[in-house]
């Protein structure tokens, strides 16, 4: 069985999401405004607006959520499944919005996936700096954010194939020890 975390940790993580998104959310509120006029060739200005909606969206939604998972919690005790308990309506208290996070966070990371994929096309493709193409903040934003998002995306995947690796020799030192 899983263990969960604590009330005080989930409390934290929910006051330290919004901190954490301001890095992002800042730039691209500022900046999607300020170029919701610009003469593109590309959609650039329409890609930062929508980045910044979702982000934003996605934030106040995983905070509510983190809110409403520290009240169950508190509530209902740490109860992981129904089989745990004799009260299958407290179980349930704590695992729907466990759930609803984790649906969140997986439909929103397929959409950053797809969305930055299609941004990196769409900056590849745009005029800029030559005074007819794109403004050079709206390119520069969409190019920083796409390099910060697939350089994690690389070091998520090295660190999979590392630990994938470290897991397969661990488990060929075991079974010739035996």
């Amino acid at each position: 069985m899983a263990t969960m975390q604590s009330p005080q940790a989930i409390l934290i993580s929910a006051l330290l999401i919004p901190i954490i998104s301001l890095p992002m959310l800042i730039p691209l509120g500022i900046i999607s405004i300020r170029n919701q006029d610009a003469k593109c060739d590309k959609p650039l200005e329409a890609w930062a607006l929508t980045s910044f909606i979702v982000a934003l969206c996605t934030t106040v939604a995983n905070f509510f959520i983190s809110l409403w998972l520290f009240a169950a919690l508190k509530c209902c005790g740490q109860y992981e499944s129904v089989g745990d308990n004799d009260d299958p309506q407290q179980a349930w208290t704590v695992r729907l919005p466990k759930f609803i996070n984790s649906l969140i966070t997986q439909v929103t990371g397929l959409f950053w996936l797809v969305w930055y994929i299609v941004g990196m096309v769409w900056v590849s493709h745009c005029d800029h700096g030559d005074g007819t193409g794109c403004p050079d903040e709206l390119y520069y934003l969409v190019m920083v954010l796409g390099i910060i998002f697939f350089s994690l995306m690389g070091a998520a995947c090295l660190c999979f194939c590392c630990s994938i690796v470290l897991f397969l020799a661990y488990a060929a030192t075991n079974n010739s020890n035996n």
